[in-house]
């Protein structure tokens, strides 16, 4: 009871965590790319989603959808383009259906492969913005401007890519975090009965 309740509050915490990432960071990108300052639309959500996906799995659907509510909070009027917040939030979470096959290949498989882990995050990317397409196109805009939404984060595969080849190299921070805190548990385990 006290390992769940421990547990519990761990992944409360982590949780949180990559919620206010999320926040921040896709406040500040998205409030530059609504001022003009930066002449491509940029997200790290798909990179955050990834990492929160593998770490607790559907969890991750917080942070898909909190990273939509938050582009839209800095970039759109709410009166104006309210459906704008329906796309972005209902879109991301076209990327769910990673977290299954994650699970059926294996997290382990995906958290220790070279190549699988970026295989996982394009995924993610790809699907965030298509499932921004598939729903604008539900609020009856053109094919061409349905295009646009998957195409508007294109240099964001580039930056999703090399932060998760950054964060495929830290010890845990990649990793399914029940399975990572046994194995940091069995390490203690193993240096006190070495010590003893």
């Amino acid at each position: 009871m006290n390992k769940r309740r421990s547990l519990a509050s761990y992944r409360m915490i982590d949780l949180t965590l990559f919620a206010a990432m999320t926040i921040v960071f896709e406040g500040i990108i998205s409030k530059l790319n609504s001022t003009g300052l930066a002449w491509y639309s940029v997200s790290l959500a798909a990179a955050i989603v990834s990492v929160v996906y593998m770490r607790w799995g559907l969890w991750g659907m917080i942070h898909a959808v909190l990273a939509g509510f938050i582009r839209c909070v800095f970039s759109y009027n709410i009166v104006t383009g309210w459906y704008h917040y329906v796309i972005f939030m209902a879109g991301n979470l076209l990327s769910v259906p990673v977290v299954f096959i994650t699970n059926k290949i294996g997290k382990d498989k995906v958290a220790g492969s070279r190549y699988l882990y970026l295989v996982i995050a394009l995924c993610v990317q790809v699907l965030m913005q298509a499932g921004r397409g598939i729903i604008s196109l539900c609020f009856g805009v053109t094919p061409g401007e349905a295009v646009a939404y998957l195409t508007c984060d294109s240099l964001s595969i580039v930056f999703t890519l090399v932060i998760m080849w950054i964060v495929h190299r830290q010890d845990g921070l990649y990793e399914d975090q029940v399975h990572y805190l046994r194995r940091v548990q069995k390490e203690e385990e193993n240096e006190r009965g070495e010590s003893a």
